[in-house]
């Protein structure tokens, strides 16, 4: 099962998202759809954890990007929106895949079982490295690193160069 919010301010487009993703291999439970930026802060600020976040970045009252300042987001981030340009952005604010509208359902499930495939390959014990990292107050002990299609942990320590 995957827990999914959805960030869209066009209802419609959020319906097709929904319907879309009930086609998928397996269950996908909507935890939420959110409309605006500032419902999205309220949500991601209040509630458990969802496994991925399907995004639009033009929202009614901002950009999405104006979310990931206002609150931590720690969950991969699927930008699905209008506009090729904000790409780079997206990649830096969790990004794990850039879909433009219109799509096709292929593309959504493509990126469900990109989600899957990343966090097969992601081991408990690196999990809980992100989360170190991730805590600005802690001081980074190791780094995750990737080798072709596999992800390593690195001690600071054993670092020479």
């Amino acid at each position: 099962m995957i827990r999914v919010a959805i960030v869209e301010d066009e209802l419609i487009a959020a319906e097709h998202l929904v319907k879309v993703m009930e086609d998928f291999t397996e269950p996908v439970i909507i935890d939420k759809i959110v409309s605006s930026v500032k419902e999205a802060v309220t949500y991601f600020e209040n509630s458990p954890a969802v496994d991925i976040i399907f995004m639009d970045i033009h929202l009614s009252d901002g950009k999405s990007f104006e979310i990931f300042e206002l609150t931590t987001i720690k969950a991969p981030v699927v930008f699905v929106t209008t506009y090729e340009q904000f790409t780079l952005e997206a990649f830096k604010h969790n990004g794990i895949e850039y879909i433009l509208k219109p799509y096709e359902a292929d593309a959504i499930h493509q990126a469900l079982q990109k989600f899957r495939q990343y966090q097969s390959v992601m081991t408990k014990e690196m999990l809980t490295a992100l989360k170190v990292l991730g805590n600005e107050k802690s001081k980074r002990k190791i780094i995750v690193v990737n080798k072709g299609t596999d992800f390593r942990i690195i001690q600071i320590s054993s670092i020479a160069y």
